[in-house]
């Protein structure tokens, strides 16, 4: 369907016939929002008949621009609605072309598959080439990049600890609670030392440790409060990420989700679980799950057929409904067309 959309572009030259703004040049806010207004009346999506302010008409055709892109719409010029004013024609039909490219790198996909696609935010699972489920995700910030992977959910854990990784540790916990150790009882973590005992925190010298030097572990006990949430749905790799349920449910709202550490949040959770066990009937339905959820004790699922999982990175994406452009959230588009498109500059 890509390659049907891009023919479409290519034979008729009116489409996507908007000037990128250099925004990394310009200083003068005037001239920006001058520029702005300008590509938004060229995109269709300025209306000037409306009775309003120009704030009021700027913002509402900011709004219309993100929706567009799958930003998160709320009229404002931040960073990533920054980002698609520097898509023009030409921009957008390489956009095309980086994600058709890695389609032809991909091999057979298996009967039966999760498939997170990180630009969108956004998980379905297939069988048999239909979509059975899907479900908004939440995915690694820019700094803290969600990898491309492909791997098998072998197993889910109910009620899982937080075994918080040494870098959110040294950076995030340890700074709070050297400024209040009660930030430990508040958010319910357990404080591990040799051999995964547990310490008093109230007796640790907490400002003799740095980022440098912090002898002992945080771990999260269970329970809804945990930043893990319910289920944690489990595959090998080698970054240490897995899907999960959240505590925080607010971001599934926006539109623009990536603000993990790098695992992915899933909203659906239940309904992905419900799938996974589907196979093992015996010994588990809806029903049984529904009982270990309200219980809020551990309890290790191990999968009857392990599901295939891949996280992939595509910024364009069509199907019957047409073409969708997400913001390149980390430049992966941006360090390609560089790649494949820089000058000659012998």
């Amino acid at each position: 369907m890509l390659k049907k959309e891009l023919a479409t572009i290519l034979n008729n030259p009116t489409l996507y016939q908007v000037d990128s703004i250099p925004f990394v040049t310009e200083k003068d806010t005037a001239v920006k929002l001058q520029l702005i207004k300008k590509s938004l009346i060229k995109q269709g999506l300025y209306d000037s008949t409306i009775q309003a302010n120009d704030s009021t008409k700027l913002a509402r055709a900011l709004n219309k621009l993100q929706k567009k892109w799958f930003i998160q719409p709320d009229g404002k010029i931040g960073k990533y609605t920054t980002q698609a004013f520097s898509y023009n024609r030409e921009k957008i039909i390489k956009q095309i072309c980086m994600a058709m490219e890695r389609w032809r790198w991909e091999t057979k996909f298996p009967e039966k598959y999760a498939f997170i696609n990180i630009p969108a935010f956004w998980l379905t699972v297939f069988e048999k080439d239909t979509v059975v489920m899907q479900s908004a995700v939440v995915c690694g910030k820019p700094d803290h990049q969600t990898p491309i992977l492909k791997s098998k959910i072998d197993h889910m854990l109910i009620y899982p600890y937080w075994n918080v990784p040494i870098s959110i540790a040294t950076k995030e916990i340890l700074p709070a609670v050297q400024h209040d150790t009660s930030y430990i009882r508040r958010k319910n973590f357990e404080v591990l030392g040799a051999g995964d005992k547990v310490l008093d925190y109230t007796k640790i010298p907490w400002r003799k440790y740095t980022k440098d030097y912090l002898p002992v572990r945080f771990r999260q006990r269970i329970g809804e409060e945990n930043s893990l949430g319910v289920v944690k749905f489990n595959f090998h790799n080698p970054f240490g990420v897995y899907l999960h349920d959240t505590n925080s449910k607010r971001y599934f709202k926006t539109s623009s989700r990536s603000q993990s550490h790098g695992c992915i949040r899933l909203e659906n959770f239940i309904d992905f679980a419900d799938f996974l066990i589907r196979d093992d009937s015996v010994h588990y339905t809806h029903d049984s799950l529904q009982v270990y959820f309200v219980k809020q004790e551990q309890k290790k699922i191990k999968l009857k057929k392990a599901l295939p999982i891949f996280t992939r990175y595509y910024t364009a994406h069509a199907d019957s409904t047409g073409l969708k452009l997400y913001i390149d959230v980390y430049r992966k588009d941006e360090d390609m067309m560089n790649l494949i498109y820089k000058s000659d500059k012998r």
